[in-house]
């Protein structure tokens, strides 16, 4: 019932806003082992298989599909993240996936409720359900109040919420009262505030920082095991695009590995 951690000596909520804890929790009480935790991503990457193989079998014959989810399986970057210990960001997969099915397939309610899931998982997470927003606005020919601006609205709320009132409140008598997150973007800006103006009104300097030479190289270790072939549907790559940024303009490498979490 606390919400302190010793490992970070603060409250739990201060260090990110993973919503998703107060789910889990009581499951975790129940079971007291902290197996718990690796079942839970384990289920979440089968889950995430079962729907990416069903957005497949939308597209291709049943054995190309099969073929696309042993892919996923064996890909790198996923092994690495199923054998690294436990991050809450590895709950993602099955809501991803889930998410991008039902907006394909126009199926709202069940789009509405991977929403409401996804936006607790971490604070960053409700910057790709404003992409899918913006990707409702200019995609769907009807339906663009809830396919769009309410994606758009809850995602944005979520992380104004998370960002700038929760974890500030909670930081106040820590050594970075905002976010101790701030520093790996500090060639943006000394807040969110300038760091969100240097993203939109600074084209050069970002295209600059992406393409430092760790982050050509983390590209590499991301596609190149699928010949790069990804790089030919960017408005499938552009739900990512906030968190392609928030690797790309940290300062921390291990956001720029594919041996971690991240």
């Amino acid at each position: 019932g606390s919400f302190y951690t010793a490992i970070m000596g603060m409250n739990f909520l201060a260090n990110h806003a993973e919503f998703i804890i107060f789910f889990i929790a009581p499951f975790y009480r129940i079971v007291g082992h902290p197996l718990i935790l690796i079942y839970l991503k384990v289920l979440s990457f089968t889950v995430g298989v079962y729907w990416l193989y069903r957005i497949a079998a939308g597209k291709l014959d049943n054995l190309s599909a099969f073929f696309i989810i042993c892919l996923f399986a064996i890909y790198p970057a996923n092994i690495f993240c199923l054998i690294y210990e436990f991050h809450y960001e590895s709950l993602n997969t099955a809501f991803l996936f889930l998410l991008y099915y039902s907006f394909r397939e126009n199926k709202y309610f069940i789009f509405f409720i991977s929403m409401l899931c996804l936006g607790l998982i971490k604070e960053n997470m409700p910057l790709i359900i404003m992409t899918f927003g913006v990707a409702g606005l200019f995609s769907k020919q009807k339906d663009k109040i809830r396919w769009g601006v309410i994606p758009i609205i809850f995602g944005a709320g979520i992380f104004y919420i998370s960002v700038f009132m929760l974890m500030p409140m909670l930081r106040q008598n820590l050594p970075y009262p905002t976010s101790q997150y701030l520093g790996l973007y500090k060639g943006l800006g000394n807040s969110f505030g300038e760091i969100f103006f240097t993203v939109f009104l600074q084209p050069v300097k970002i295209f600059q920082l992406i393409a430092h030479p760790d982050n050509l190289a983390y590209t590499r270790e991301l596609f190149a095991p699928l010949l790069f072939l990804p790089l030919f549907s960017p408005h499938i790559l552009f739900f990512g695009v906030p968190i392609f940024l928030q690797h790309f303009l940290s300062s921390a490498w291990q956001q720029k590995s594919i041996y971690y979490h991240y």
